[in-house]
Order: C-alpha cells, then sequence, then structure tokens
C-alpha cells in the first residue's frame, strides 16, 4: 500500500504539480483513506520531498556513472545525453515537474542545495562538471 500510494503520488504531481495535488486525491486515486496517506508519509511535503530527491538522485546518478566510466568529455556528453532521453521517454513530465518546482519554489532549491551540493559524493560531481 506504501508503494502504490508513492506511485500514484508521483503520477499526480508530475502532471498537476505539487499545489495542484491533494492528499484527498492521492487517497482517492488508491482506493485507501486520507488517515492512511497520512500514516505513511506524515504529510504531503514529506511524500513529495521523497519523490522529488528520488528523481533527482536518479538523475545526478545517471551523470555520475556516465562521467566515471568515460575516458573522455565528448563522450560522456554522448552517453549522458543518450541516457537523458532514455530517461525522458520513460518520465516525459519529470523535467516540467523538476524546472516548476526550482522556479517557483525557492525553498525546494535550498533544500536541494543543502541535500546534494554539499554531499561528498554529489560535491565532487559538482566539480568535475565545472571543471
Amino acid at each position: 500500500m506504501e508503494q502504490r500510494i508513492r506511485d500514484v503520488a508521483q503520477q499526480l504531481f508530475f502532471s498537476q504539480g505539487y499545489a495542484a495535488t491533494s492528499t484527498t486525491q492521492i487517497a482517492k486515486e488508491v482506493g485507501c483513506t486520507q488517515a492512511l496517506v497520512h500514516y505513511y508519509y506524515r504529510t504531503k511535503e514529506n511524500l513529495f520531498r521523497q519523490i522529488f530527491l528520488e528523481q533527482i538522485e536518479a538523475a545526478l546518478n545517471v551523470v555520475a556513472l556516465s562521467l566515471a566510466n568515460e575516458d573522455s568529455f565528448d563522450r560522456f556528453i554522448e552517453k549522458a545525453i543518450s541516457l537523458y532521453f532514455d530517461t525522458l521517454t520513460q518520465n516525459p513530465r519529470l523535467p516540467f515537474f523538476v524546472l516548476e518546482e526550482l522556479v517557483y519554489n525557492p525553498q525546494r532549491r535550498k533544500y536541494l542545495r543543502e541535500n546534494f551540493v554539499k554531499k561528498p559524493g554529489y560535491a565532487m560531481l559538482y566539480m568535475q562538471l565545472e571543471a
């Protein structure tokens, strides 16, 4: 049930955005009570953050693996673009979802910076990409 709630919430967040999605709507789509959604995730924000961070982390991991496995920067770019389009094919709303949240919610940018750029593994990735 927990995974079903998460899957439905992700679909709704991707298609409607955070603000237009309610826990009532999530529960209705799942076929459970709103109390059960809150039991597993406490708040809509907690549920959203898990999904948002999971998506960002997956994208960064693809970039990190691509960068680590390639000898040349040109080959890295080629592989990263290919992986990016594969990801878009599976999740066509993902870029809009991420951009919308980063543009319209300054707290998300701050949260993302604190949770990824400052982590040692991602800080190294950031420095490599910057170089």
